[in-house]
């Protein structure tokens, strides 16, 4: 059983998911953490009026996470592969899906599953201790939560291939020279820029960064007719929205 829990607070219209380890030890995965992030997620959707916005960190500032559990590695085998990534799948596909925008704040170690887990947020902010890595390969293994479309999707063919090829870390300047994550000097700008972030979404409407999520999720949305089509129908349900009635309506009539 792995050493790591999850823990939620909601602070300002945003939920904070921390993964909780034992001093000096690193966030870990099994099914145990794969049900807690399961009955989190079922805690934000339950407050879909009152939350704005995720972050997901760790307690620590050595690891992020580095991926499964070394006591549930010994247990893969043939026979219980197939249920390992399934769960893993279904629970970081409802990360991604959440229609609030998610952050993956990251120091120290991310790597394999953990990984997958930061590329499973919106967006990933890290300061410069952060160190990413796609190392399944290097255990004879391959991604198997979804990394290998959202590393694909976020730094492109290239990139993810070499990654994925070598298994090799890189350090926090060649994650941003990649797009792969926003990094910043230190730990104490990393949480600025976070809340300014925060601060920014706030200023907007919820139902129209919603929608926005989900138009910027849609791989299918590269089609130019079906892109169209969607697009049509959320500007619809936008411009009957009576929070867009009413900002238009004082925009429209603010003093020069």
């Amino acid at each position: 059983m792995s050493w790591t829990t999850i823990d939620i607070t909601f602070i300002s219209e945003t939920a904070w998911v921390t993964l909780m380890s034992p001093e000096g030890k690193p966030a870990t995965i099994d099914h145990g953490v794969l049900d807690q992030l399961d009955r989190v997620l079922d805690e934000v959707e339950g407050r879909e009026d009152d939350v704005r916005a995720l972050v997901l960190q760790s307690s620590s500032t050595k690891y992020f996470c580095v991926g499964a559990d070394i006591e549930a590695l010994r247990h893969i085998d043939e026979a219980s592969m197939g249920d390992w990534v399934r769960r893993g799948h279904d629970v970081f596909n409802r990360i991604e899906c959440l229609p609030i925008p998610t952050v993956a704040k990251v120091r120290g170690y991310a790597l394999g599953g953990g990984l997958e887990l930061a590329a499973a947020c919106d967006l990933i902010y890290a300061d410069r201790s952060a160190q990413f890595g796609q190392s399944e390969t290097r255990l004879g293994f391959v991604t198997g939560w979804g990394g290998s479309r959202r590393l694909r999707q976020r730094i492109g063919g290239p990139c993810a291939r070499e990654l994925c090829f070598t298994g090799r870390i890189i350090n926090g300047e060649a994650a941003s020279d990649i797009g792969l994550a926003r990094v910043f000097p230190d730990d104490g700008e990393l949480d600025r820029m976070i809340e300014e972030f925060l601060r920014q979404v706030s200023m907007c409407t919820s139902h129209a960064v919603r929608e926005m999520k989900v138009l910027l999720s849609n791989d299918e949305l590269e089609q130019s007719d079906f892109n169209y089509s969607v697009e049509r129908s959320a500007s619809l349900r936008c411009v009957a929205h009576p929070e867009t009635k009413r900002r238009l309506h004082e925009f429209l009539n603010r003093k020069p």
